[in-house]
């Protein structure tokens, strides 16, 4: 039940850090090894104790190239909101790219990934730099 940011393990973290609540809708991505197995279900649960309503994790170990893959997917679908979407559709759509992209080299590990939680809350599209200023 500990994240690690580097090898050499010395720098992590673990659920009991988690103070910050988190606002009605929020989504967590946690794109590391195994962070919707069992044995991390402490994140997972702690994450929705804040507020967190949908969580996308790993249900596998996976590779630094799946993971790096599944986020770009995941960023592009986010990306793309035209409209208000719900999380889950983006989901999906974002595993649907992972399993096409580079001719399906990722085959069955695409699936790796699960939606934990409710699929309803949506992404909304963001402003345009411009519409920032």
């Amino acid at each position: 039940n500990m994240l690690y940011f580097a090898e050499d393990q010395q720098e992590s973290i673990v659920p009991a850090t988690f103070s910050r609540p988190f606002g009605q809708g929020s989504v967590a991505l946690l794109n590391a090894c195994g962070s919707g197995k069992p044995t991390a279900l402490g994140f997972v649960e702690k994450l929705n104790q804040r507020g967190v309503d949908s969580i996308v994790a790993t249900a596998l170990e996976v590779e630094p190239a799946l993971a790096a893959d599944f986020t770009y997917c995941m960023a592009l679908q986010i990306d793309n909101v035209k409209q208000s979407t719900p999380i889950g559709m983006l989901f999906d759509n974002a595993v649907a790219c992972l399993s096409a992209l580079d001719n399906g080299t990722h085959g069955v590990r695409s699936y790796s990934y699960t939606l934990l939680g409710s699929r309803a809350p949506t992404i909304c599209p963001h402003p345009k730099a411009e519409q920032c200023r």
